[in-house]
């Protein structure tokens, strides 16, 4: 998927040769993350991880973000880990839009990340 169509879900990881790659979502961003071997990118380390905050669409340390899951709100590819800066907004994000959980980047499972790939929407 080209992430220009879509920008205000571009996020971005910053690997320790210095390269950028750009996903079209969270969901994709954490498939990476979880498995870059599998993507390319053999023996990297992931520096920095960048997600765009859903109601300000300003830059958010992905580490620190905080994500819904299972909303009514759907990213370019469907099911997505909807960011935010912080636990207020995306508590009330999460009523707003029924979602069925506020999750942190280190609650992000594969196996939640390939349920979500899947279009399985997350209890």
């Amino acid at each position: 998927m080209f992430v220009s169509k879509y920008p205000d879900w571009i996020t971005q990881v910053r690997l320790s040769n210095g390269t950028v790659k750009f996903f079209d979502g969270v969901k994709d961003l954490m498939a990476f993350f979880l498995n870059p071997t599998s993507f390319g990118a053999p023996g990297q380390k992931i520096q920095e991880i960048w997600v765009k905050d859903y109601y300000t669409l300003a830059w958010v340390d992905g580490r620190s973000a905080w994500y819904v899951i299972g909303s009514d709100v759907y990213g370019p590819m469907g099911h997505e880990f909807i960011p935010f800066s912080s636990s207020a907004a995306a508590e009330n994000f999460r009523k707003d839009h029924k979602g069925t959980k506020v999750v942190r980047f280190d609650e992000i499972t594969e196996p939640l990340v390939q349920s979500m790939r899947h279009g399985q929407k997350m209890r």
